[in-house]
């Protein structure tokens, strides 16, 4: 599965904002919360890569609706990671 993280590492541009990434975290988590068997260890680096991402580039400037977004995304894949490792 070399179609995530390490095939995309973070770089300037949309696919990287944090919106988008923890929306991508939280549709994930949720995904093999539903499908258990989807999990991989490859898939695990990617979630752990992307988590990381953003988790230090929260944001805040948007009526709060992104900071929610991001929070929900934080608290599941800190949930989820957590977990894994």
């Amino acid at each position: 599965m070399r179609r995530g993280y390490e095939a995309h590492p973070p770089h300037a541009g949309d696919v990287w904002h944090p919106y988008p990434l923890s929306t991508r975290v939280g549709n994930w988590v949720a995904a093999l919360t539903l499908l258990p068997e989807l999990a991989s260890p490859e898939l695990s680096r990617s979630l752990c890569g992307s988590f990381s991402g953003f988790r230090v580039n929260i944001e805040d400037d948007v009526l709060g609706n992104h900071v929610i977004r991001n929070a929900r995304a934080l608290v599941l894949g800190g949930t989820s990671i957590g977990a894994a490792i």
